[in-house]
């Protein structure tokens, strides 16, 4: 795999990383893997960016969020500096 397709996976990665976070709603990571049908421990690591993700596993995502598959690559919104106390 070339160095711009793995910087390419990379970042949908860590897309669905922080929407399986966003779409969980304050499920643990059991409850969503038991909704989703997957083991705990592969959600843990979908929620670190830490897997590779199959069809089949984006699937059971899709079934556990009742949500789009585009739903778990949106965008991931750009974080804003911490502002300092003498600014507020």
């Amino acid at each position: 795999m070339s160095k711009e397709n793995r910087k390419a996976s990379s970042g949908m990665l860590q897309r669905l990383s922080y929407n399986v976070e966003r779409l969980r709603r304050g499920l643990s990571v059991g409850a969503l893997g038991e909704a989703c049908g997957l083991s705990k421990g592969h959600v843990s690591k979908l929620k670190n960016d830490q897997a590779n993700v199959s069809l089949a596993t984006l699937e059971a995502l899709t079934a556990g969020f009742d949500c789009d598959v585009l739903d778990l690559f949106h965008r991931i919104p750009p974080q804003r500096p911490p502002i300092a106390d003498d600014e507020r």
